[in-house]
């Protein structure tokens, strides 16, 4: 797996441009944590879109996922601190990494494409 940071000042051209291209496809989301370890959040559901989200005082990525009948779960990343994209070594997109300031990982990962690259401690 490689990843490749993306700007900060490129995060909502660059989402809103993941969100297009990969709209409908089954996704997992796992936040790691250095206090709570690894969490899966999300498994197998289809991603409806990423987005950057900014007010005063707050900014946090809006993971959406389409629950069907017109239904939609959110999970969010507080304070992100940081974004990159994980491909394969041929350049396939993996997904997206997001790290907030709290020292949280959140992951989101296309089914079927690979496993989190996450070892066992």
């Amino acid at each position: 797996m490689n990843t490749h940071e993306i700007p900060h000042h490129q995060w909502i051209p660059f989402l809103e441009n993941f969100s297009l291209e990969h709209a409908g496809k089954l996704v997992s989301v796992q936040s790691r944590h250095p206090e709570h370890g690894i969490i899966i959040e999300i498994e197998n559901k289809p991603l409806e879109a990423v987005i950057q989200e900014s007010a005063p005082e707050l900014e946090r990525i809006a993971i959406i996922f389409d629950e069907g009948s017109r239904v939609s779960r959110t999970h969010f990343v507080c304070a992100p601190r940081q974004m990159r994209l994980r491909t394969t070594p041929e350049g396939t997109e993996e997904g997206v990494e997001i790290d907030a300031e709290d020292g949280c990982t959140v992951i989101v990962q296309f089914c079927g494409v690979r496993s989190f690259g996450v070892e066992a401690a």
